[in-house]
């Protein structure tokens, strides 16, 4: 089952397990400069899950999630290593999750976030 949840400050829209907590994390603007920092992404990175829901990475530091042709969010986000963090408007970490690269900087494998594996296909 799971709970939509509306972030009002971000205007997102994600579906999270119910028996997922999530939790808004105040984060100082210092300790993120920029959203594509050590990603050089030549293209636009396209994930699916296997229920249908895709994620886009966007070179320009944006992120949006579909669910079939419905847009479910457009948010900003950040790579550090091995981690990926969606940002609400003001840059705070709304959602954190994990990311895989085949190629590291620059092509990603996979990304885990609110309870859902995403793949490049």
């Amino acid at each position: 089952m799971f709970l939509s949840t509306l972030l009002i400050s971000a205007m997102v829209i994600v579906n999270v397990p119910a028996s997922e907590t999530v939790i808004a994390i105040e984060s100082p603007a210092t300790e993120m400069s920029s959203a594509s920092q050590n990603v050089v992404f030549r293209s636009t990175q396209k994930l699916s899950s296997s229920d249908g829901r895709e994620l886009y990475f966007y070179s320009n530091g944006r992120c949006e999630g579909y669910d079939g042709d419905r847009l479910m969010f457009s948010t900003r986000y950040k790579i550090m290593g091995n981690e990926v963090r969606l940002l609400d408007e003001r840059g705070n970490t709304v959602y954190k999750g994990t990311i895989s690269w085949k190629v590291k900087g620059k092509t990603i494998n996979s990304v885990s976030i609110a309870g859902t594996r995403y793949f490049a296909r």
